[in-house]
């Protein structure tokens, strides 16, 4: 059980439901949040010296120092602002997508693919298949690479908030917005 969270191109939002939060009962915000949810501007290395500053995610020494598979580290989010949308880009890209999404690899299957559907626009479609193939979940994010926003069309988490219905809005990163 989780917050439903969503992403309307400004960083993610959670979503009220009527005078509560919506909740969620699946995997839906994991590739969300391990995609954007670190640092852009480094990742956690591989071996910590505490004299030196640290410039990765703070949660990742704070929750999860010894873990370095499942630490946040935005290598998707600094992929898609330092590659172009071309064939080799998505390939950049796709690869990096894959790489934030290792985290979920001991209890889900996940399959990515990736699309540029335009000059600046790309298109990421990730299916998440649940233990013993009971069921999956698709997402689809939408990277507009002119605006440097994201979108995420809302398939898993249920139709779209009405307007005012956002109760909280945090930029997780301030290329985004």
């Amino acid at each position: 059980m989780d917050l439903a969270l969503i992403e309307e191109g400004n960083g993610g939002e959670l979503v009220k439901n009527t005078n509560d939060l919506k909740m969620i009962f699946g995997f839906e915000n994991v590739p969300y949040l391990a995609m954007f949810g670190g640092n852009v501007k480094a990742s956690t290395p591989t071996t910590r010296d505490s004299a030196q500053q640290a410039f990765d995610w703070w949660g990742n020494n704070l929750l999860m120092p010894n873990d370095t598979l499942i630490q946040y580290n935005s290598e998707t989010e600094r992929a898609l602002l330092e590659n172009p949308l071309s064939s080799s880009g998505r390939i950049l890209i796709e690869n990096a997508i894959k790489a934030d999404l290792s985290v979920m690899s001991s209890y889900v299957e996940v399959t990515v693919q990736t699309q540029v559907v335009s000059d600046d626009r790309m298109e990421v479609l990730i299916t998440l298949l649940k233990p013993n193939n009971l069921s999956s979940i698709t997402l689809i994010f939408i990277w507009d690479a002119t605006m440097q926003e994201l979108s995420l069309v809302p398939l898993s988490v249920g139709n779209p908030p009405a307007s005012g219905d956002r109760i909280f809005d945090y930029t997780f990163d301030s290329t985004f917005g």
